[in-house]
């Protein structure tokens, strides 16, 4: 019975290790990306990075909000949302997916509804965010 406990502990510690190892990875990936956007201005090759990102860890969120932003820079409404969607269905509640989302509906689609579900969200898991608040205010003031 030990030994299969000792099998046991020692299979899970490895899991743990090779998700420890991605996630080392998906940060150096990530760095190199932030680097290749800001000290070099390659920003299609920043984006390439960004998406190795997160197809190494799908749960890393700084990835998808500066892929959103360069999206967004790009006028490419199309790929910002897919990379909102992507993360929302990835993460979850997590609350700056959540954000982020409502930021996009907010000032991006101009759908303030959809932007007040997000933020609502987002306020459950972090009730004492002032900016959410605020967000959360004007999207109901703006939505019809």
């Amino acid at each position: 019975m030990l030994a299969v406990l000792f099998v046991v502990l020692g299979w899970r510690a490895s899991i743990a290790w090779e998700q420890y190892q991605g996630v080392v990875a998906c940060e150096r990936v990530f760095e190199e990306a932030h680097e290749l956007l800001h000290k070099q201005a390659d920003v299609d090759a920043a984006v390439a990075r960004f998406e190795k990102c997160l197809a190494m860890n799908p749960l890393y969120y700084p990835a998808y909000e500066i892929l959103v932003h360069i999206y967004e820079e790009r006028s490419d409404r199309t790929r910002a949302r897919a990379t909102i969607e992507r993360g929302v269905k990835a993460l979850g509640e997590e609350p700056r997916i959540q954000r982020l989302a409502g930021v996009y509906y907010l000032n991006c689609e101009k759908k303030p509804a959809r932007a007040a579900e997000f933020l609502e969200v987002a306020l459950r898991a972090a009730p004492d965010d002032r900016v959410c608040q605020a967000l959360l205010r004007q999207a109901r003031k703006d939505a019809p």
